[in-house]
């Protein structure tokens, strides 16, 4: 009696593998001389059709093994799942997208190649004027005379403004004396004065002109 199932374990180098039945999932060993010898060898994933017999070592054996053709008609069917993806047809309403969508027209390379250059000619335009106008800012801010603003008028401080109390009033001691600048007044002002001991021109130095 056959029965079907599947190759699940192949060694093509040793020429044997395993096949489970897809009734009991028994699995049974499958060597490549029960095969068809039609040049095509086993892949894993199979579908079968074999006998199963007893062998001398007592393990069931598949014998007098066929590949099972489905209804497509491809003698290289097998279960994995790469062969279910590639044998999928593919369907109407793909198909028809893929018709009905058009392809976008490529532009032509000359035009941007033609757009980068002029976009670097007005790029290195820019430069030049930018440089020309610093350089001439540059020049009419050097060529500027700078007129320092007028300067305030001076000061003259007089004598009697810089000591307002300074008269002589018969004072000629360095006692008498309201600070140093009063008694060099008094002492150019005044007669007979004695704040200048050593005649340098300094009165008071112990007291008001240190």
């Amino acid at each position: 009696m056959r029965t079907q199932g599947t190759l699940i374990k192949w060694n093509d180098d040793r020429g044997f593998g395993f096949a489970k039945t897809r009734d009991t999932g028994m699995e049974v060993f499958a060597h490549v001389s029960e095969f068809p010898h039609s040049g095509r060898r086993p892949q894993i994933g199979d579908l079968l059709s074999f006998e199963i017999v007893s062998g001398d070592d007592g393990r069931k054996r598949a014998r007098a093994i066929v590949f099972e053709v489905p209804a497509t008609g491809r003698a290289d069917f097998t279960l994995t799942s790469i062969d279910r993806r590639a044998s999928k047809p593919p369907s109407a309403a793909s198909s028809r997208s893929q018709r009905e969508t058009p392809s976008r027209p490529r532009r032509p390379q000359h035009r941007r190649e033609g757009r980068g250059f002029s976009g670097l000619i007005g790029t290195a335009l820019f430069i030049c004027i930018a440089m020309l106008a610093g350089h001439q800012l540059i020049e009419a801010f050097r060529t500027t005379t700078y007129v320092p603003p007028p300067a305030a008028p001076s000061q003259t401080v007089s004598p009697l403004s810089a000591a307002p109390a300074a008269r002589c009033d018969g004072r000629t001691h360095c006692g008498q004396m309201r600070s140093c600048a009063d008694a060099k007044w008094v002492l150019r002002n005044c007669p007979s004065t004695a704040m200048d001991g050593d005649h340098d021109g300094v009165p008071c130095e112990d007291q008001w002109c240190r």
